[in-house]
């Protein structure tokens, strides 16, 4: 093999070696992407996108059925205002039906007054009636105790045809006259029965109006009943509609918010991503060596494990890509895990003030929440194993004070709590 052969391939060699190199370190700085429960791959940067998509979806599915609420409304809004007008148009016959049956009422005083005055127009023509029997019988009693005398001894008493004449005329006036009280009396008291009994079908006829239009009044009353419990009904399901519509409102707000959240946290996310692409590119670092030590030197305590688990804030299942220390008092002195070169020290929305190390070899390690950063560091600084890098704190998403640490190797996170990794 010639000389001008073996350089070559002493030269691909090292650009293969190198490549193999950058993409170790890439892979681990490429991990160190902040979230608020831990420094996601681009393969969760990815999901965190999908989750967002169907948060966006379970959106639209509220709006729809906001929507269809509102529709429902309407509906309900439409059929109260039909029972309204048809009870609007049951008060005003029941209003008219009022006015008749005291017209009714009225007629049947009128008829009964009348009645009364006809009973007692009877009752004078019947005692009327009886006076001139009276006086008949009494005339008729007064001659008979004169003797026989009868209409044909008077007329046989005559002396003369003159005085026959004379006294047949005036037997004539007296049967006339008192056929003539007879028939008038008879008369009269058929014609005040016969005013009686029209009265009294009167009266029939108007108790019997009476009582039809106060059973129209009674039906439609009950329709009014009827119309009174449908708009209370319909007034209930208005409220109860409008309640889901506010409630659902509230749920699309909520949704909203927590759709900003993500997109907001998947820009930031983004962001870090691709300043962790380009520091990768920078550095080129040899693992330091040596095994990682507790980042909070006598408080051993993890109150949260590596691994799925549901976030305390936002309340949904996520990828847990460290452990969490506590209860750590506010101000408790955090150390370097081990010997490295800062390569993030900002303060981050979900982190709040966090630190990254840089341990060479694609390996790197997280420290969330601090209170503050430590003096006389900035990023590029190396600091050793053991040095203070920043103290216990709760500033980002955080519900207390803890650390929140994290081990990354070979662009992956992994549990710090594997065996032989982390010595307390």
């Amino acid at each position: 093999m010639s000389q001008k052969s073996r350089r070559r391939i002493a030269v691909v060699a090292v650009i293969l070696a190198a490549l193999m190199l950058l993409t170790a370190i890439g892979g681990g700085i490429l991990s160190m992407i902040p979230t608020a429960s831990g420094a996601p791959t681009q393969r969760e940067l990815d999901r965190q996108k999908e989750q967002i998509k169907q948060q966006k979806a379970a959106l639209s599915h509220l709006k729809d059925e906001k929507a269809q609420l509102q529709g429902a409304f309407g509906k309900v809004q439409d059929s109260q205002a039909g029972i309204i007008e048809q009870k609007e148009q049951y008060d005003i016959l029941i209003g008219n039906l009022e006015e008749e049956i005291a017209a009714a009422n009225e007629l049947l005083a009128g008829y009964k007054v009348m009645l009364a005055e006809c009973q007692k127009v009877l009752d004078e023509s019947e005692a009327e009636e009886k006076a001139l029997q009276a006086q008949y019988a009494e005339r008729i009693r007064a001659m008979e105790g004169m003797g026989n005398i009868s209409y044909l001894s008077i007329l046989l008493r005559a002396e003369s045809l003159t005085d026959l004449l004379t006294r047949w005329d005036a037997v004539n006036v007296i049967m006339e006259h008192d056929k003539a009280l007879e028939e008038e009396l008879l008369a009269k008291s058929r014609q005040i029965l016969a005013d009686r009994e029209t009265f009294v079908l009167g009266l029939q006829e108007q108790e019997t109006v009476r009582q039809d239009l106060a059973a129209r009044q009674s039906e439609l009353a009950a329709l009014s009943r009827d119309a009174d419990r449908l708009m209370n009904a319909y007034t209930l399901d208005l409220a109860r509609i409008e309640a889901e519509v506010y409630s659902t409102e509230g749920d699309i707000k909520k949704q909203q918010e927590s759709i900003a959240a993500a997109e907001q946290e998947y820009r930031d996310e983004q962001k870090a991503y691709d300043e962790f692409i380009a520091e990768q590119k920078r550095l080129n670092n040899p693992y330091v060596g040596g095994e990682y030590m507790w980042p909070v030197p006598g408080y051993y305590h993890i109150s949260s494990h590596f691994g799925k688990r549901l976030h305390p804030v936002y309340k949904v299942v996520k990828q847990h890509n460290g452990i969490d220390i506590s209860p750590t008092p506010k101000g408790t002195p955090i150390v370097a895990s081990n010997s490295g070169t800062i390569i993030i020290r900002k303060k981050y929305a979900g982190y709040g003030n966090y630190v990254v190390l840089d341990h060479g070899g694609g390996q790197a390690t997280l420290y969330a929440h601090m209170s503050k950063f430590a003096d006389g560091q900035k990023v590029g600084t190396f600091v050793d194993k053991g040095d203070t890098i920043g103290y216990i704190g709760s500033t980002g998403v955080s519900t207390g004070n803890h650390l929140h640490f994290e081990i990354h190797q070979n662009g992956a996170p992994v549990d710090p709590e594997k065996p032989g990794l982390l010595k307390q």
